[in-house]
């Protein structure tokens, strides 16, 4: 598995995204930096699977991707319906030190949440 080398950059340029849910399970996710809009499909268990941006578009089917509107749309989800916010990691050493949930996202991308406010 190839791993992302830098979570944290990829962190902060998917808060700058804007989310729109159009139904329980499909997002438009607009870039921050371009104005691009792209498609986000959640599957089984609320992992986005599909993303229709240049590196989603590789992705087999059921296999999450790691770029930065999938992070923004699970960070999305975290807010709203939990009042938790993620952390992007790509070594596990990092993530462990945590002591925090976890999720395994694609491209080497491990998430922790925490509570807002802690």
């Amino acid at each position: 598995m190839q791993t992302n080398r830098f979570p944290k950059e990829m962190q902060v340029k998917s808060r700058s995204h804007s989310i729109e849910q159009l139904s329980g399970s499909m997002f438009v996710v607009t870039s921050g930096t371009s104005g691009s809009q792209y498609t986000i499909v959640l599957g089984d268990l609320d992992i986005p699977t599909i993303c229709s941006c240049d590196w989603g578009k590789y992705r087999e089917p059921g296999i999450p991707c790691g770029c930065s509107h999938v992070v923004a749309v699970q960070n999305y989800l975290a807010e709203t319906y939990a009042r938790r916010r993620i952390s992007v990691w790509s070594k596990p050493e990092d993530v462990a030190r945590q002591h925090r949930q976890t999720f395994v996202l694609g491209d080497g991308l491990i998430l922790t949440t925490r509570k807002i406010g802690s």
